[in-house]
């Protein structure tokens, strides 16, 4: 039986890294804010966050803040940061397989 990792989103205010990320199903994903303004990790589409549903922090993540997420489902869930939506710099991708 796999065992079930934590992975790693880091904010740095101009982009998130990794962009793109590969999980298993059962991964947990640390979304962490580095950056100086506050970010809110949430599924698309925007506003309603329903491609993924449950991924949606609720709130804007200031700097040090966390927010973790256990993806149980195979599936493709793309991103953004709620509080600026066409910043494309802010979005990304997580694949669970």
């Amino acid at each position: 039986v796999p065992v079930s990792r934590v992975h790693t989103v880091i904010y740095s205010g101009a982009s998130v890294a990794p962009a793109s990320l590969v999980i298993r199903a059962g991964d947990a994903v640390r979304f962490r804010n580095e950056g100086s303004s506050e970010v809110w990790p949430a599924s698309d589409p925007y506003p309603s966050h329903a491609q993924c549903p449950g991924f949606d922090a609720k709130r804007g993540l200031r700097t040090g803040e966390e927010y973790t997420l256990t993806f149980s489902t195979a599936k493709t869930c793309n991103y953004h940061s709620h509080l600026d939506s066409s910043n494309s710099a802010l979005r990304g991708t997580i694949i669970v397989q």
